[in-house]
C-alpha cells in the first residue's frame, strides 16, 4: 500500500498482514465526519453476519449528552453500510437521567437521514415498530 499511497497522502496505520478481502481500510480524517474511502474486509463480513440475524442498530446520543463526542455514533460510513445492506436503526441515548433521555435525538434522525434511511425503529407496546423521519423536531 505505501508504494500505491506515498506522497499522496500524510500517513498510513500499519495493522500488519491481514488474510481476508482488501488489505486495508481507508478513511478520511481530513473532514469533520470521517469518510470511508476503502472498507477492509472483516468490517463488512462482521456488518453482513450481524445483518443475517435481522438486528436493529442503534445510533445512540449517550456520549453527546455526557460531552465526550460532539456526534451521534455509529459514523456515517457505517451508517450508509448497513443501509445499503438493508439494516434497521433505532435511536438511543444510553441515558439514566430524565433530563438527557432524548438529547440529540434530532441530530441523530439528521444523521439517519443524511445516510439514507427514512424511518427509525421504537419499542411500542406491540414490539418494534417504524417511525418515519424525522421523527423528532429540534
Amino acid at each position: 500500500m505505501l508504494e500505491d499511497m506515498e506522497g499522496r497522502i500524510d500517513a498510513i496505520v500499519d495493522g500488519g498482514p491481514c488474510g481476508v478481502g482488501v488489505e486495508s481500510t481507508i478513511v478520511d480524517l481530513t473532514c469533520h465526519i470521517p469518510r470511508l474511502l476503502r472498507p477492509g474486509g472483516l468490517p463488512l463480513e462482521a456488518l453482513e453476519a450481524v445483518l443475517a440475524r435481522d438486528v436493529i442498530f442503534e445510533i445512540n446520543t449517550g456520549a453527546v449528552a455526557r460531552g465526550y463526542r460532539p456526534l451521534p455514533y455509529p459514523a456515517p460510513f457505517l451508517l450508509d453500510a448497513i443501509r445499503q445492506k438493508g439494516g434497521r436503526v433505532c435511536i438511543t441515548s444510553d441515558s439514566h437521567r430524565a433530563d438527557t433521555i432524548v438529547h440529540a435525538f434530532p441530530q441523530a434522525a439528521a444523521l439517519a437521514g443524511s445516510c439514507g434511511f427514512r424511518e427509525a425503529w421504537i419499542l411500542a407496546k406491540n414490539g418494534f415498530q417504524p417511525v418515519g423521519l424525522p421523527a423528532w423536531n429540534p
